[in-house]
């Protein structure tokens, strides 16, 4: 007995779902990799629910927002839209927050580096100023010694030449 129409056109239509679930590569269903998929997905979505209420119970506490990889990897889980399993309201508030706290924070680290650079500078501003300062009062106290040893000089030459000499030369 042959199959009818209707069951030929059910076992092709679950070849072709089945030819579709499989990856070509490994020959392993795909099936299995959205399982685990989704199975991750809901991991997270269940930590962020406990962070966020945490975080509600806190006063909306912005010690208890995510950070770093935890805000990434949350931000890119529940990037898309549309899916089951997605952020209610009070989750949503609680990525929206982080992003927006790291967003002042990285804020607040481009302030701290520029102050730092902008005292960088003053300082090596100053520094030069100072160093020329000092080397021109060195040029100044050597140029005064010298004035004063030709002033001894010039005294001392009617009483004592030599050493109006050796001074003059000195100065």
């Amino acid at each position: 007995m042959e199959p009818g129409p209707a069951v030929a056109r059910k076992t092709r239509r679950r070849a072709q779902e089945r030819d579709r679930d499989v990856d070509g590569s490994t020959g392993r269903p795909r099936l299995t990799a959205r399982i685990k998929d989704d199975r991750d997905r809901l991991r997270v979505l269940r930590r962020l629910t406990r962070a966020a209420i945490a975080r509600k119970d806190l006063g909306r506490n912005a010690g208890a927002l995510y950070r770093g990889v935890r805000l990434a990897g949350a931000a890119e889980c529940f990037a898309g839209t549309g899916r089951d399993g997605d952020p209610t309201p009070l989750e949503r508030e609680f990525l929206d927050a982080g992003r927006a706290a790291r967003v002042r924070e990285r804020r607040h680290h481009r302030a701290l580096a520029g102050s730092a650079v902008l005292l960088l500078v003053l300082a090596l501003i100053v520094g030069t100023v100072v160093w020329q300062q000092s080397r021109t009062g060195g040029h100044e106290r050597l140029a005064s010694a010298a004035r004063r040893a030709a002033t001894a000089a010039e005294g001392l030459c009617p009483s004592d030449p030599r050493t109006a000499l050796r001074l003059s030369v000195a100065a």
